[in-house]
């Protein structure tokens, strides 16, 4: 069953993982939409239909948090799987949470364990600079930086309009997330890692179950038939399979 904000970014969130949840055999039962900034998520946990198998669910911040905890404590943890963005398990929110985000299975380009020479570099220097490991939106931030840099070092400093663009477009660089570069539309090509939150060297972590390489924007479609598809936000409410 699809569980999301009723707002844009909660309809292409969720909306993504409708839609190869269906095109792989997967059917949604339920689509269940709480306005953003809800504080109590309990009326519409008990919404859930115990026909349900997993929920495909996106939240971010405050909501992220207040969802999970209130998701273990309707009883749903260990009843119904719960599979979401990376967002939902945050670094920054994960430790808070404790035993009651233990087992959520989540997609993310990052992870803090990730094992490479780029990510140990990254996690250290942000480590010794601000006293807590990297969260997802500190890598983000940081590969950033990296390919404007790099950008500026092939250009010698000099900032030309779409020919900057251009040279960032040609790039492929090794960040902490792993090799990185950009489509014809200036999307990132990477990795993407499936986690799952468990006890790792003492702490709960997102420990990486599989990796997807080189994933696009459009997946297993071409981008003509991506491009030609409804769009995420235009699916809401036609998840339900008939």
């Amino acid at each position: 069953m699809a569980f999301g904000p009723a707002n844009p970014a909660g309809y292409e969130q969720v909306g993504g993982m409708c839609r190869t949840f269906k095109e792989m055999g997967g059917k949604i039962i339920q689509e269940i939409w709480p306005p953003l900034g809800t504080q109590d998520f309990k009326p519409f946990l008990s919404q859930i239909s115990p026909d349900a198998d997993v929920i495909l669910a996106f939240f971010g911040g405050g909501d992220a948090g207040r969802f999970v905890q209130q998701y273990a404590e309707s009883g749903l943890k260990g009843k119904i799987a719960l599979v979401g963005k990376g967002d939902l398990v945050d670094e920054r929110i994960l430790h808070d949470l404790g035993k009651s985000a233990d087992g959520i299975v989540s997609v993310l380009h990052w992870s803090l364990l990730i094992d490479s020479p780029e990510n140990t570099r990254f996690k250290a220097a942000y480590q010794q600079k601000y006293g807590r490991p990297p969260t997802q939106f500190a890598e983000q931030g940081y590969v950033t930086g990296m390919v404007i840099a790099e950008a500026l070092n092939r250009t010698n400093g000099q900032v030309r309009g779409k020919d900057f663009v251009k040279t960032m477009r040609s790039l492929e660089l090794k960040a902490p997330r792993g090799t990185i570069r950009f489509d014809e539309f200036g999307a990132p090509i990477q990795s993407y890692c499936i986690r799952k939150t468990q006890p790792e060297n003492g702490e709960l972590q997102n420990v990486i179950m599989k990796t997807y390489p080189n994933v696009s924007q459009f997946w297993t479609w071409k981008p003509q038939e991506f491009m030609a598809m409804p769009s995420y936000t235009d699916m809401k409410g036609n998840w339900v399979s008939k």
